[in-house]
C-alpha cells in the first residue's frame, strides 16, 4: 500500500519511458485517457475502454497499433523499473 509502486501513475511510467528512449508517436492520446491513473488500475477491460474511446470503429489493426503496443510498453517498463 506504500511505496513507488503503489503510487505510480501512467504519467509517471510514460515519462520514464519516453525520457530513456522509448517512441511516443501514439502514447499522447493514451496519456490523456490515464493520465493519474494507478498503473495498478490498468487492466484489460481499461485498455478495451480507452481503444474504444479514443478510436471507435477503428479497424483491429489499428487499435493494436495505436493502443495496445504503445499501452503495453509503458506498462512493461514500469513493471520493469519497479512501478
Amino acid at each position: 500500500i506504500h511505496g513507488r509502486a503503489a503510487v505510480a501513475t501512467f504519467a509517471h511510467a510514460a515519462a520514464a519511458y519516453l525520457e530513456f528512449g522509448g517512441e511516443g508517436r501514439f502514447l499522447m492520446p493514451i496519456l490523456g485517457h490515464f493520465r493519474t491513473t494507478s498503473l495498478s488500475k490498468i487492466d484489460q477491460s481499461a485498455v478495451e475502454a480507452c481503444a474504444k474511446a479514443l478510436y471507435p470503429g477503428a479497424k483491429p489493426s489499428t487499435i493494436a497499433r495505436q493502443v495496445y503496443t504503445p499501452i503495453s510498453a509503458v506498462l512493461q517498463y514500469g513493471a520493469s523499473r519497479g512501478m
